[in-house]
């Protein structure tokens, strides 16, 4: 794989997702043996309940409403930057800081291997892979982000012109894209984190989720994840310039020995 690597990065979350039958054993016993394996990257352990709602309209028009609570287990890396959660339906591994794609990759294959020995998973309903990066700069005009933001982003993100009596509080945007066997949300623009108040920090949001079409088979998950932060890596190649480059820091591949 192509990957360009940088000396830093804004990403706020990384998260690699498995969504796939249930496995009815972990609602009702910890998965003790999954700690024991992953406990070498993964050693804190906590317990916890998800609970996902349900709502169904009736013929008459009444609304119920169905709560179901299933247990959790995360398995945190020593810092806390990195985590594993399991599910009877979901796997993710997630990231608050985030230092190398290669680096996350080989944890997925050393975390999903372990759990897979265990459950054998045969199909996998969806896989989704996903970056947020918010880009923030200490100094400087807040809408100005020519030469680090491609110049088709901004134009969609800043290009619409009112009355000079109003201001922009928040820009922000959605394009939906579609493959033959998997889809890309990427959402984009200026979030504005003192919204209703006027836009006061120089930060710009580039959000790509990119996730299967139809079941997958679980043989593929590697592949597909790799799949996925490789376009993912690309279509952000594509929606930044130089000076934003030169900001990051690129690692030539002398001094890098991933290449």
């Amino acid at each position: 794989m192509a990957f360009k690597h940088y000396r830093k990065n804004y990403l706020e979350t990384v998260i690699f997702q498995l969504r796939f039958p249930l496995i009815l054993k972990l609602d009702n016993a910890s998965p003790g043996d999954f700690q024991e394996l992953v406990r070498a990257r993964f050693p804190v352990p906590r317990a916890g309940t998800e609970v996902s709602l349900e709502v169904f309209v009736t013929p008459e028009a009444s609304k119920t409403e169905k709560k179901t609570f299933r247990s959790r287990w995360m398995f945190f890396a020593k810092d806390e930057t990195k985590s594993v959660t399991v599910t009877s339906g979901a796997f993710t591994l997630e990231y608050k800081e985030f230092t190398d794609v290669t680096d996350a990759l080989d944890d997925f294959s050393f975390a999903w291997g372990a759990f897979q020995k265990l459950y054998q998973v045969e199909t996998i309903d969806r896989i989704g892979v996903r970056y947020i990066d918010n880009i923030v700069l200490e100094s400087g005009n807040p809408f100005e982000w020519s030469g680090y933001i491609h110049e088709d982003i901004l134009e969609a993100t800043l290009g619409v012109e009112f009355a000079p009596e109003y201001g922009v509080l928040r820009s922000m945007h959605a394009l939906h894209l579609g493959a033959a066997d998997h889809r890309i949300t990427f959402q984009f623009g200026i979030n504005n984190s003192d919204f209703p108040n006027p836009v006061a920090k120089r930060a710009f949001v580039l959000d790509y989720d990119c996730c299967s079409v139809g079941p997958v088979d679980a043989s593929d998950a590697e592949t597909c994840v790799g799949k996925y932060n490789q376009v993912i890596h690309d279509l952000f190649e594509a929606s930044i310039g130089d000076r934003l480059r030169q900001d990051l820091g690129v690692i030539e591949p002398s001094e890098d020995s991933t290449s």
